[in-house]
């Protein structure tokens, strides 16, 4: 009896040490008693938190004074409507995901906190302007992804630690900056790489220009490093890059040439997907894997040349490449291709060229012999030349220096037409990809040419309608000029 009693009255005194939730003065707090310390939280109300917030340094709360130390988990995530928050220098702790999905969010004092945690801002799609400040020393993966109005960051010399894709997705970023002093970060002309350049960790994706060149040091370019770069053309790799990590220049969609180095070694998932623009690639003899969906919806890609180095193909790597005309294949034995491995990709009417040695071994093995023709390296004849674009008078105009060729071309993007109610529309810009073919003659290599096209919305073919038989009038006139 005496035990249970005692056993009773120690659960009271260690209740009394709990921490409790509180509202004062419009935000919620997470109380600790035992250290008086105070945590800001969000409360019950999923989108509790409006307007402009200042969080003082300390609160009281029955006659006890609570420093306040920490912004916790999600405290503000998802608050719509919140349009500013002060922390004060008391805070030096910020918990994951703190102000995720705050689109209003102007601005943000962050006080004295040490990190920046995981999605701290991401989807903070107002966030204009942050000022780090020099107590932080690490920030995490996709801290502020997606602030697509932040324009420029300055990284202070006390940062030691940023994760992969803490600025991904920002797409007004035109510059990182590094405070001088920092031991461990470096930016050149706005991008952001390791002290010593060895690793490209993040191009600012509204930088200014249409090439880059990356610098002979580098032989790693981090995850998401180019994403959504849509201004990016062209961009030079130096043969010491032996890492391109994943996603790396997934959908930059202009992207029309690339030539990859000779030391690589591996191509990761999603690395070139979505790159639109992007006709042909040489996969070179070092590299051993290429991961899944690694060029999945490269909508222009025709021509695949695959080294003699690859071991294993992986789900999906070439999926949805309809323009996939050419495979040029060296490897005598791909050890793991995926089933699914050139799904959508129109095989059915390409061409899979490998060594003779092993060319029955490719006839009969999944997924290659979906494709049309199947031929040995060694038996290519003459290829066709490469044509030229030109558009003349509105018209496009091919023309090749192999006589008697017939011209294969796609335009995109393919949402260039859209219909909505009575008007018939089409964006200023187009990719132009062609290709030369003949009867003997191995294809040509695909040319892309970019051409701005605009100004034809309505009833394009004058029948009073705005109907399917539009879409067919539109697709005249870019071919030809002509309705």
């Amino acid at each position: 009896m005496k035990k249970n009693l005692l056993f009773a009255l120690m659960l009271l005194v260690t209740a009394g040490a709990f921490a409790e939730d509180v509202e004062i003065n419009g935000l919620w707090y997470k109380l600790v008693p035992e250290t008086q310390e105070a945590q800001v939280i969000q409360y019950k109300n999923y989108k509790f938190y409006k307007g402009d917030y200042e969080i003082p340094n300390a609160v009281v709360w029955d006659n006890v004074s609570y420093r306040v130390t920490s912004i916790g988990y999600r405290a503000f995530s998802n608050c719509e409507q919140l349009t500013s928050v002060i922390v004060p220098s008391s805070v030096t702790s910020m918990g994951e995901n703190a102000f995720q999905s705050c689109p209003a969010l102007v601005s943000v004092t962050l006080g004295s906190v040490t990190r920046i945690g995981n999605s701290a801002f991401s989807g903070c799609s107002s966030l204009t302007d942050v000022t780090i400040p020099s107590s932080v020393t690490r920030i995490d993966k996709w801290a502020f992804q997606r602030c697509s109005s932040l324009t420029s960051v300055t990284i202070p010399s006390s940062v030691t630690t940023i994760e992969f894709a803490a600025f991904q997705g920002c797409s007004s970023l035109t510059a990182i900056n590094v405070e001088e002093g920092n031991q461990d970060y470096v930016s050149d002309n706005g991008v952001l790489y390791n002290k010593d350049m060895t690793t490209l960790i993040q191009y600012p994706s509204c930088k200014s220009g249409n090439s880059y060149t990356v610098p002979n040091s580098v032989t790693c370019i981090g995850g998401y490093a180019f994403q959504n770069c849509s201004d990016l053309f062209t961009i030079q790799i130096p043969n010491s890059v032996e890492e391109i990590e994943d996603y790396v220049f997934q959908n930059c969609i202009n992207l029309t040439e690339i030539e990859l180095p000779d030391g690589l070694k591996r191509l990761w998932v999603y690395v070139f997907s979505g790159c639109s623009s992007l006709t042909a690639i040489t996969i070179p003899n070092s590299v051993v894997s290429i991961d899944g969906n690694a060029f999945a919806g490269c909508s222009n890609l025709t021509t695949v040349t695959i080294g003699s180095g690859v071991e294993s193909i992986l789900a999906q790597a070439f999926a949805n490449c309809p323009m996939l005309t050419n495979v040029y294949c060296y490897a005598e034995g791909i050890y793991t291709i995926a089933y699914d491995a050139f799904k959508g990709s129109n095989v059915e009417n390409a061409t899979l060229r490998v060594p003779e040695a092993v060319l029955e071994t490719y006839k009969t093995t999944e997924p290659w012999n979906a494709f049309a023709q199947i031929k040995s390296l060694e038996s290519m004849g003459e290829r066709c030349a490469t044509p030229t674009i030109a558009l003349v008078n509105g018209k496009l105009v091919f023309d090749c220096e192999t006589e008697g060729v017939e011209f294969v071309c796609r335009i995109t993007p393919p949402e260039a037409v859209e219909l909505k109610g009575n008007n018939l529309s089409m964006p200023s810009t187009y990719t132009v990809t062609v290709y030369a073919k003949k009867e003997g003659c191995e294809n040509s290599a695909p040319v892309t040419r970019k051409m701005k096209i605009g100004g034809v919305t309505g009833d394009v073919n004058g029948d009073g309608v705005v109907d399917i038989s539009d879409y067919v009038g539109v697709a005249n006139i870019i071919l030809t000029g002509k309705p």
